[in-house]
């Protein structure tokens, strides 16, 4: 059943383990939106590589049923492990894993906002990626992350364009801080907040609020 509701209207995927596959496609649903972290799968499997999980992974993004984001790492050449999956119908994540909290309804809109700027970035005419962002230092040669993030990046040609995504419809009850400090530090033309209000514009703090039904 799991396997139907993902793959509703695609040819079904051909994998060697269907338990294995449901298993992710359920955590997936959990994780949605959220920084994805094998320990479950290994534990509730009992597998001990990740290497069937990140077959079913990568066949799951090839047919189309999730996307990917990873941090963007500006002004250096470093690779990070994290990643976000989210599926491209946000209705299947809900119907796997249904949790109506607050927090939740948030990583759905995020769920939604990543395919939609996922599209444009596929479609666009200018070298596109996205990814998102979280405050980093290298040292002795590692990477360390610190704490503070930014929902996605998208890098636009020569532009550099951080998005936020927030729950709520009003700009007044919207933190800016994460923003600010990567403009400080990356400087770019200007920032997008994807909300629930009217489209705004702010030519003081060079943000601009745009409604998440409108993208």
């Amino acid at each position: 059943e799991i396997r139907l509701t993902v793959e509703r209207g695609f040819e079904l995927m051909t994998v060697e383990d269907n338990h294995l596959a449901d298993r992710v496609r359920t955590e997936l649903a959990q994780l949605n939106s959220r920084e994805f972290a094998y320990k479950n799968i290994l534990e509730k499997t009992r597998l001990r590589r990740r290497e069937p999980i990140n077959n079913i992974l990568n066949e799951l993004i090839h047919h189309g049923y999730i996307i990917r984001k990873k941090p963007v790492l500006l002004k250096n050449n470093k690779d990070s492990y994290l990643q976000i999956f989210s599926y491209i119908d946000p209705g299947i994540s809900t119907y796997l894993y249904r949790d109506e909290s607050e927090s939740s309804l948030g990583f759905q809109l995020e769920s939604y906002v990543h395919s939609r700027l996922n599209y444009r970035v596929v479609n666009s005419v200018h070298k596109s990626e996205l990814g998102y962002y979280k405050n980093h230092k290298i040292e002795k040669d590692s990477l360390r992350f610190t704490g503070g993030e930014i929902d996605f990046v998208m890098i636009y040609g020569k532009r550099i364009i951080p998005i936020e995504v927030k729950m709520t419809d009003s700009i007044s009850q919207i933190d800016l801080k994460n923003l600010k400090l990567f403009s400080d530090v990356h400087h770019p033309i200007f920032s997008i907040v994807i909300y629930g209000g009217a489209p705004y514009i702010d030519l003081k703090s060079n943000v601009l609020y745009w409604p998440y039904w409108m993208i």
